[in-house]
């Protein structure tokens, strides 16, 4: 997305077949909006690609990052920490610099890994006895966790 936009209820990307991911170009849009490319401009904007990416089943690039000032890695790790928070499932790069940041937020953690695999398990367990819903550390564990729990598994660390 590079230019401001309001999603009808199907979604921007509903019917097409090619897309496989999403990506906000941040300059691009701050200046389709006549401003700095700042997180405050942004942040509505990764919003709506996050929204349009889950909606159509596409991997979500979207960071509140301006580009331009390519070595502000702590700028950069801020934005994509938000990013992911709310939904983006990965940044580009426009500086080799970036890469390792860009992996380090969007992989999962360790002990985000150690709760998907205990979430899969505990699941995997209550299946085998006929049960659709179990508890794991006092939470309710259903498809909505276990679908996220795998997800995380799929995604497992990245090396920049």
């Amino acid at each position: 997305m590079k230019t401001p936009y309001t999603p009808d209820a199907k979604g921007p990307l509903t019917g097409l077949r090619v897309v496989d991911m999403t990506r906000l170009g941040v300059e691009d849009y701050a200046t389709s909006m006549g401003v700095a490319a700042t997180p405050d401009v942004l942040r509505p904007a990764v919003q709506q690609v996050n929204q349009a990416a889950r909606a159509a089943s596409v991997a979500s690039f979207a960071v509140a990052a301006g580009m331009s000032d390519f070595r502000d890695i702590d700028g950069l790790r801020a934005a994509a920490t938000y990013a992911r928070a709310i939904g983006s499932t990965g940044g580009y790069a426009v500086h080799p610099a970036q890469v390792a940041v860009l992996n380090d937020v969007f992989s999962p953690t360790e002990a985000e890994l150690g709760w998907a695999r205990r979430v899969v398990e505990a699941a995997e367990t209550a299946a085998r006895k006929g049960q659709g819903v179990t508890k794991l550390d006092g939470q309710m564990i259903d498809l909505p966790l276990v679908t996220r729990a795998q997800s995380i598994i799929a995604r497992g660390p990245l090396s920049g």
